[in-house]
Order: structure tokens, then sequence, then C-alpha cells
């Protein structure tokens, strides 16, 4: 074959993928651009899981711009899955009514990077909107109580914290953020530690945010099965059985269990469910594929 045909050849199969992957419209878990994660963009961690695709499809969907949520959250639990980026939207652009000072953004470490059961971030988030600023009074305290580490290497590294940064400063370009990532290992006494000292800091005009994506791996039938049971144990505050799920039901029990010990602490026990959705549905995808399920609930006095 002669290098001319050759070349044509490669030429027309790059072409072809291209053609698939960018007509796809399926929008992927988008990855890290940079192992290092000690890369800054003015005073912030640069944000590097952003799918704009996604974003801008969720942030610019038609939505009732009277939609709030019909009583004063306290604490939420959303997906950090780019895929349920319309969940995400629905959930900030809601909040932008009650106008909070700060969230305070919970999730797991998925990778169990760094050396200590709760990380967390001193600096800001640089975002295609701009920056979000951390809460520095809430942070300095979680670590001069001994319940949080910062880690400035792990937390830009999270999907779980860093793919949310733009939907808080595009919809709360005012609020600041106390990022903290959470260890699969963390014991039962360091979650109770950590969430009385978040509840001793919190006010009024703050809120608490699980970042969490529940089911994987399963079919959608299987999925709804595990969800049905995971949401029973989220209404009944039942920690022990929350604290022995696995990642075919959630990603993030601690997250969990930390949120509500410190809605328990508020007063703000009563929940609603937003959204429940499976990404076999978002996909339109047959009953044997392989999914994962999405919940926003809310928390309130």
């Amino acid at each position: 074959m002669s290098r001319q045909i050759l070349q044509q050849s490669a030429i027309l199969g790059l072409g072809l993928f291209l053609i698939f992957v960018f007509s796809s419209g399926v929008p992927q878990e988008p990855r890290a651009a940079v192992q290092s994660a000690s890369v800054f963009v003015g005073a912030g961690h640069r944000v590097d899981f952003f799918d704009e695709w996604s974003f801008f499809r969720a942030v610019n969907a038609p939505r009732d711009i009277k939609s709030v949520f019909a009583r004063k959250v306290r604490g939420g639990i959303v997906p950090h899955h780019l895929l349920a980026s319309g969940i995400i939207a629905d959930f900030f652009s809601r909040l932008r009514s009650e106008k909070p000072d700060t969230v305070i953004l919970l999730g797991p470490n998925h990778e169990e990077r760094g050396d200590f059961p709760a990380l967390t971030s001193e600096y800001g988030w640089q975002t295609t909107f701009g920056l979000v600023e951390p809460d520095q009074a809430v942070i300095k305290t979680l670590i001069e109580d001994g319940v949080a580490r910062a880690d400035e290497d792990a937390l830009p590294q999270e999907h779980a914290v860093s793919a949310l940064m733009p939907f808080l400063e595009h919809y709360l370009p005012q609020t600041r953020v106390v990022p903290v990532i959470l260890s699969r290992f963390m014991s039962a006494d360091e979650m109770e530690a950590l969430a009385s000292s978040l509840q001793s800091l919190i006010t009024e005009n703050m809120i608490v945010v699980s970042s969490v994506d529940f089911s994987h791996y399963l079919s959608a039938d299987q999925a709804a099965e595990n969800d049905e049971l995971t949401l029973k144990i989220i209404k009944d505050f039942d920690y022990g059985q929350m604290l022995r799920l696995q990642s075919d039901f959630l990603d993030s029990p601690a997250a969990i269990v930390i949120l509500q010990m410190v809605m328990q602490k508020s007063g703000a026990e009563e929940s609603e469910v937003v959204w429940h959705e499976n990404s076999a549905e978002f996909l339109q995808q047959g009953p044997g594929a392989q999914t994962t399920s999405y919940f926003s609930i809310v928390f309130h006095e």
C-alpha cells in the first residue's frame, strides 16, 4: 500500500473518530488536566473538573424564575456527576433567593488522598465566572479544632467538590465555601467530632451541602431498589445502617451522616426529595445498562 493511501486512511480514521466524539452529546465524568494539584490561577485553585457542554445546557434550560424552595433550607444533598448537571443547577438556582453567606460542602475523598480523615483547603477556587472565596474563619477553626486538615494537593483533584464550584459561582457569586472531603475509613467518633465543630460554627445564613452520587454500576431496576432502601435510611437517621452501605448504594456514607448529625443538632430534621433520577433515564439506555443514580434532597426545620 502506498504512503499516500496510508496517509489518506489515517486522516479518514481521525476524522471519523472526531465526528463520533463531538456528535455523541454525552458528557463524561471529567478528569483533571494536571496531576499536580498545586496549580493556582490568581488567588485560587484552578477548577479542572468543568464540562462546558453539560454546564451551559443545564443553566440555560427553561426554568420557572419563581421556582424556590418552599421553606428555608438548612442542608441538602446534590450529585457531583456532571451528567446530572441539570439537578445541580436546579439546586443552586433555587438557593439564590436565600443568599447564603457560606456553603459547607462535604464530599467523598474518592482516591483516599492525604493522610487525614477530613481534608479541606484554605484557598479559593478559580472558575470561568470568577473566584469562589473560601470562608477562612470557619476553615481555620475546623483546623484548630483538629477535625480537619488543609491539603492543597488533594482538594483540587477531587471532583466531588471541584465540579460544583462553577455552579456556586454562577448562581451564588457572593457566597463563600468551606470544602471538606471525607475518607471512606473515617470513624463514627471522627464524624461526630466534625459534626459538632460544624454545628457550633453554623449561623442562620449558612447551609451544609453533601455532594454524593448514589447507586453505582447496577441495572436501573436494581438501582431503584437500592435507592429506596437508602432513602428510608436517610429518613430514619439510621447512622449505623448508613455506614454499612457500599458503593452500590452511595459513594460517601460519611458525607450523609455528618450532614444529618448537623441537621439534628440544628433542629432541621424534615427532609424533602426534590429530584430522584438515574443515568439510564438521561442517556435513554436499555434496562441492562450500568447506571448511577442521583438525589436532590433538602433539609429544613
